[in-house]
């Protein structure tokens, strides 16, 4: 498992016994690690302010920076795709590199946090600025095709053949570009007044948690240890939640990290709260 570890740079973690993971590897990096895309014996680390770094990783426990290519905004992402790179580079939009030059470059509206490439369309997640599709035909001069301002902050993409799911904020909203602009499929989007807040926290042996869920559906709140261990379900039944406080008590658990999760019909959050004894 490879991640961008902001401070830490590109770490590696055995999770072949998901249950005890263990540290493989790391090496620093110039910026802040933001994202990373494999590419054979290839890392591309997406490094903020340093624009990407090449790390070689065909031996897992002796990482090596190759090279570094700079983009003029703060790269958050990248994608690799027939001998371009393809980086979604904040402020500056989206940014194309062929062998570490430069060589197009799409300034969008908001700022770009995450880049898919299929075929000659790039799909940006803009921030603010949305959902937005861009034909790169020619590399060296993207050109806009669609647009779709999502209610949050677009984050995150992925791709599955027509449909564009887009983490956006609160929610998950799914999106099919159709040659003439982008149009909203099935979202489902966390509503901005669900809540679920614990007190206090770090707790002693009594928690005390509230619910804002001010819809009628069938609501459960249960707690789980650090393991994904459900310990108990502390509620089931109707919401609205937002008048109701619900007791924990957990003076027969030991010390540390838990998570209690809110389920109301499609919706879901997780709050983790600290015991100490």
């Amino acid at each position: 498992f490879y991640t961008a570890d902001t401070y830490g740079g590109l770490v590696i973690v055995d999770f072949s016994q998901p249950q005890d993971p263990t540290y493989v590897s790391h090496i620093y990096t110039s910026g802040f690690a933001k994202g990373v895309t494999l590419k054979g014996d290839t890392a591309y680390v997406s490094q903020w302010d340093e624009g990407v770094a090449l790390i070689d990783i065909s031996n897992p426990h002796s990482l090596q920076i190759l090279t570094e290519y700079s983009t003029p905004g703060l790269a958050h992402h990248c994608v690799v795709s027939g001998g371009y790179v393809y980086v979604a580079d904040g402020i500056a939009g989206l940014s194309i590199l062929q062998n570490g030059v430069l060589i197009g470059q799409y300034d969008t509206e908001g700022s770009t946090r995450d880049v898919k490439v299929l075929g000659n369309w790039a799909v940006l997640a803009d921030g603010s600025g949305g959902l937005v599709v861009l034909d790169i035909t020619d590399r060296t001069a993207p050109q806009y095709a669609g647009s779709y301002r999502t209610p949050g902050v677009a984050r995150e993409i992925f791709l599955d053949g027509e449909d564009i799911y887009v983490a956006d904020q609160y929610g998950l909203g799914v999106y099919r570009f159709t040659g003439m602009g982008v149009e909203p499929g099935q979202g489902q989007y966390l509503p901005a007044q669900i809540n679920l807040s614990a007190y206090p926290n770090p707790f002693n042996s009594r928690l005390a948690i509230r619910a804002q869920l001010p819809f009628n559906v069938p609501a459960e709140i249960s707690v789980y240890n650090i393991s994904g261990q459900k310990l108990e379900q502390l509620y089931s039944g109707k919401a609205p939640l937002d008048q109701s406080v619900v007791l924990w008590n957990a003076s027969r658990y030991s010390s540390g990290v838990y998570f209690l999760e809110l389920k109301a019909g499609d919706f879901g959050t997780v709050q983790k709260v600290i015991l100490q004894k």
